[in-house]
């Protein structure tokens, strides 16, 4: 299904992309430039400023290989998603925005997450979640790099001295 597939972007809250990431798909809205859909930009950051229809504060950005079909160029408002895929079109670009909408979530492949503000991507909302908010360690063991590293470090200088000695 994600043959030809275009790399768009989705803005969303931590707690929808959480979702997402936990059944690996994305759902219809029930509002939008084309009605109830799911809606992409190619710009990240144009993804953002469309969150929850231009009033929300978009905390994830969602990296997409959407396969977007058929495409019908629309102007804002002036159909519905329902109403083209009647038509017999899999997407909707809106004219002179950047904007794509698509109903069927299985021509939405997720790829990669990305924290709004943040420049690393990661495969997961896991991953990024420990990337942003590390666990606390077990505080009975010594952290590695504190105890590991030194050992190793003494034990090489003890190993020098006894080489250089001979």
């Amino acid at each position: 299904m994600y043959q030809n597939a275009t790399t768009l972007y989705h803005a969303t809250s931590r707690v929808a992309a959480e979702s997402i990431d936990r059944e690996r798909r994305m759902h219809p809205g029930t509002r939008g430039f084309a009605g109830g859909a799911i809606y992409f930009s190619r710009d990240p950051w144009a993804a953002c400023r469309k969150c929850q229809h231009g009033r929300g504060h978009a905390e994830v950005i969602i990296e997409c290989a959407v396969s977007l079909g058929t495409c019908k160029v629309a102007t804002k408002n002036s159909v519905t998603m329902r109403n083209a895929v009647r038509q017999g079109f899999d997407s909707v670009m809106v004219a002179s925005l950047d904007v794509y909408a698509v109903l069927d979530s299985s021509r939405v492949q997720i790829l990669r997450f990305q924290q709004v503000g943040g420049v690393e991507w990661f495969w997961s909302m896991e991953e990024l979640r420990d990337y942003y908010e590390p666990r606390p360690k077990d505080k009975d063991v010594p952290p590695s790099s504190s105890f590991g590293w030194m050992a190793l470090l003494g034990g090489l200088c003890v190993l020098a001295f006894i080489l250089v000695k001979r």
